[in-house]
């Protein structure tokens, strides 16, 4: 396969992750910020930091994972051409997809790890701005009703094994740094099998 591809769902660009900072190393916080949001806010970004370096971990569990500073913040809509950015900084391929994704070319045999470890850095460099996609309850409640009723069978019929959905207070509270998406377990073997997918299934309700 050429390539492999990161996509951001609504759950992560609304990271409170990335899916999605750091305020010590920020140069600014939003206006009316106060000590304790941004405690909160680099609480929040460091729990992602952990997920996104367990999740490497998991992959390739002796990587040397180095120490990374926060860059700035992105927006949900400026998150993939920042990720590309940087991965072609780092040495290693990567391109916008239509549907907002990153698809990273694959690397030279034997560069597996460091490629998994710039992805890694990238993240943590540029994680979504927390604030710039707040979902509120209702919100929550609707992407939540739309991924168990409507997205979950429409996987399932197409032949795609999927986690079982958590509790909508477990989907909630954990929404902000590890959140669970019916695509999470999905993982065509092309590029035409993932468009074909999204067609079919869309990742997000119209509504929303």
């Amino acid at each position: 396969m050429p390539s492999t591809t990161h996509r951001t769902f609504v759950a992560v660009c609304a990271l409170a992750l990335a899916a999605l900072g750091l305020v010590a190393c920020s140069n600014s916080l939003p206006s009316g910020t106060t000590t304790d949001s941004a405690a909160s806010q680099e609480q929040s970004y460091q729990q992602y930091v952990d997920n996104q370096r367990d999740a490497l971990l998991s992959v390739h569990p002796d990587a040397d994972i180095p120490e990374v500073d926060l860059i700035r913040y992105v927006s949900a809509t400026d998150w993939a051409p920042a990720i590309v950015d940087c991965m072609l900084g780092q040495g290693f391929g990567a391109s916008l997809l239509a549907d907002g994704g990153v698809s990273y070319d694959e690397p030279p045999a034997g560069q597996e790890e460091a490629q998994a470890i710039a992805v890694y850095v990238c993240m943590a460099e540029y994680p979504v701005e927390p604030t710039s996609e707040q979902l509120t309850e209702d919100q929550l409640r609707t992407l939540y009703d739309y991924y168990v009723n409507e997205l979950v069978p429409c996987l399932a019929d197409a032949g795609y094994d999927v986690i079982d959905a958590p509790s909508f207070e477990t989907f909630r509270d954990s929404y902000s740094t590890s959140p669970w998406s019916p695509y999470s377990s999905v993982a065509p073997s092309t590029q035409a099998e993932w468009d074909k997918i999204n067609t079919i299934c869309p990742q997000n309700p119209d509504n929303l």
